[in-house]
């Protein structure tokens, strides 16, 4: 039975107890509540304005200034608008289905079409409109915002002891090494043997199941190369 209390009530889904809320929008007020299996819209006084079938951890980030969410649905990257009713699928993000598993989101950048993804120690940039990966690099070594506006890269140096930050947004097609993702064969195209083990090397950047998997933290001003 639910609540006495309509804005309980508003709030209940299923028998679910513990629920998660995220920002949605400013102006007007919404807000994002959702359980194991469903999230509803809320508006402020948490009201509900609709439901759907997406859970809370398949949102990959809110991008407030443009009133759209990325999610995560059936193995590839979606953008909807906050009524949803707008909807862009990304074909070629692919690779989102192992990231939503066992990475770390870290950001995204609707301006370059990348997200960032961490695991273990290191990190990497994904193209999820040309299916295209980075090479992984130190963890913290690139940062950017939620929703990322830009990329940045820290500079030290060692003449004057300090630490600045520079915009790389529109040099990361010349600054980093980038490689198309494996897939598996379509048809027609012939036999390819070993792309599984290929793409497990991109996506998981290289590393085995018995090295370390948490991450390290940002860097501490010591001086580090961006491809490693």
């Amino acid at each position: 039975m639910g609540s006495r209390s309509p804005v309980s009530d508003s709030i209940k889904i299923g028998n679910k107890v513990n629920t998660e809320m995220m920002r949605l929008s400013c102006h007007p007020d919404k807000f994002i509540i959702g359980a194991e299996d469903e999230l509803k819209v809320c508006a402020k006084n948490l009201t509900s304005d609709y439901k759907v079938d997406v859970t809370p951890a398949d949102i990959w980030s809110i991008d407030l200034a443009n009133g759209h969410f990325y999610y995560f649905d059936q193995a590839i990257l979606k953008r909807t608008d906050l009524e949803f009713e707008n909807t862009v699928r990304y074909l070629q993000s692919r690779c989102c289905f192992f990231f939503e598993e066992h990475h770390q989101k870290l950001s995204l950048c609707p301006a370059t079409n990348t997200l960032m993804v961490g695991f273990g120690p290191k990190a990497a940039l994904y193209d999820y409109v040309d299916n295209r990966i980075s090479h992984p690099f130190s963890w913290g070594r690139v940062i950017g915002a939620k929703p990322a506006r830009s990329w940045y890269i820290y500079d030290y140096c060692k003449e004057t002891q300090t630490l600045t930050l520079r915009d790389v947004t529109e040099a990361l097609p010349t600054l980093m090494v980038w490689e198309d993702a494996e897939t598996p064969p379509l048809r027609g195209e012939g036999e390819k043997p070993d792309w599984a083990e290929k793409l497990h090397n991109q996506v998981y950047f290289g590393f085995k199941a018995t090295e370390p998997d948490e991450p390290e933290g940002p860097p501490s001003g010591e001086e580090s190369s961006l491809q490693e």
